[in-house]
């Protein structure tokens, strides 16, 4: 598992097979490849200034820009 939190506050959780997950401050929200990851298998993160990098254990790098 993997966690990172951005400049809104927002804490982003990675863990393999469970896709990507993101804490606002109210609730959990859930991101998988049915909203557009390329994988369900998230195994890193890393934060670039408004970008969100996914890294995937079957399908690369992702990139999610962020609000």
């Amino acid at each position: 598992m993997e966690l990172v939190v951005d400049a809104h506050r927002r804490v982003w959780v990675a863990e393999s097979g469970l896709g990507l997950r993101m804490w606002d401050g109210k609730q959990w929200n859930y991101f998988g490849v049915e909203d557009g990851l390329p994988s369900d298998r998230v195994t890193c993160l890393a934060l670039d200034g408004h970008r969100l990098w996914i890294g995937t254990e079957d399908q690369g790098l992702y990139r999610l820009r962020l609000p």
